[in-house]
C-alpha cells in the first residue's frame, strides 16, 4: 500500500491504473482525484475467485506499460509479457507446516507461475532473492530488493496517544514491541526463547510484548509456549 501511494506522489509524470477489492481504501481518497490517477473497482468476497477469476478479467480490460503486483502474485491465468511481481518468501517450501494444508499446493503454483512470467521479481530481503533464485531457478539479476517500508503512523505519534495506548494495553514503562500477525510460520517462538536467554543473562530489562492480529495455528502455538509466556510474565 505505501509502495503504490509513494510511486504516485514521487512521479507524477506516469499515468496509474489503481484496483481496488469492493471499495476505494481510505488512504487513496485524496490521490485517486488526481488527473493521472484512475480507478477500477473489483467486486468480489471470496479471496480465490477474486484473485484468480475476477481480479483477470479486470487486468484483460486493462492496457498498461507495466503491470504491478506488490501484494500477491499475478493470477495464474493472466499472461503479459510486462508484469512485475512481489515474491516475499518461500513459506509453502520453507514453512509449510505453517500454513493450511490446501494452501501449500496452491502457494508452490502461484509461485512458481509468478517466477516464470515476471519481466522482473521484487523481494523484500537478500535471504529471499537468495532463495527464489536457488528453488526456482531465476537469474539472480532478474531480482530486486525493495525492504519493507514505514508508515508515516508511526513517524507522528503524539505522547497523548502513547499514554492513552499504554493505558489502555496495561503496558510497561518500558518494553520490545513485535508487531506482527500472531502465529508460528512468523518466528515468535525463537523470539521468545531468545528473550528468555537474554533475560537468563541479565542483558535485557524490559519487558516483550507481542501485538498483531490473530494467525493460523495462534491457540495451538500458545499451548506449546504455555510455560515460557509464563516466565515472561
Amino acid at each position: 500500500m505505501n509502495i503504490s501511494y509513494n510511486i504516485i506522489i514521487q512521479h507524477p509524470e506516469h499515468t496509474y491504473i489503481l484496483l481496488f477489492k469492493n471499495e476505494v481504501h481510505k488512504k487513496f481518497i485524496n490521490i485517486v482525484c488526481q488527473n493521472n490517477v484512475k480507478v477500477k473497482i473489483v467486486r468480489g468476497k471470496n479471496k480465490l475467485y477474486f484473485s484468480q477469476i475476477y481480479l483477470t478479467k479486470s487486468l484483460y480490460k486493462i492496457e498498461a506499460d507495466v503491470y504491478v503486483f506488490l501484494a500477491f502474485t499475478s493470477p495464474l491465468l493472466f499472461k503479459n509479457k510486462c508484469i512485475i511481481n512481489t515474491i516475499h518468501d518461500l513459506t509453502p517450501w520453507d514453512c509449510p507446516k505453517s500454513m493450511k494444508t490446501y494452501m501449500v499446493p496452491y502457494g508452490k503454483i502461484t509461485i512458481k507461475n509468478a517466477s516464470k512470467v515476471s519481466k522482473s521479481i521484487i523481494s523484500v530481503s537478500e535471504f529471499s532473492k537468495r532463495r527464489i533464485s536457488e528453488k526456482l531457478n531465476v537469474d539472480l539479476s532478474k531480482i530486486t530488493v525493495a525492504y519493507n517500508g514505514l508508515s508515516e503512523q508511526f513517524l507522528t505519534i503524539k505522547s497523548e496517544s502513547i499514554e492513552r495506548i499504554k493505558k489502555k494495553y496495561k503496558l510497561p514503562e518500558k518494553y520490545i514491541l513485535c508487531l506482527s500477525t500472531l502465529e508460528p510460520r512468523k518466528n515468535m517462538k525463537i523470539l521468545i526463547k531468545a528473550y528468555l536467554n537474554l533475560i537468563k543473562k541479565q542483558k535485557i530489562d524490559a519487558d516483550l510484548v507481542l501485538a498483531g492480529r490473530k494467525g493460523w495455528k495462534l491457540n495451538e502455538f500458545i499451548s506449546e509456549n504455555d510455560k515460557d509466556f509464563e516466565k515472561i510474565h
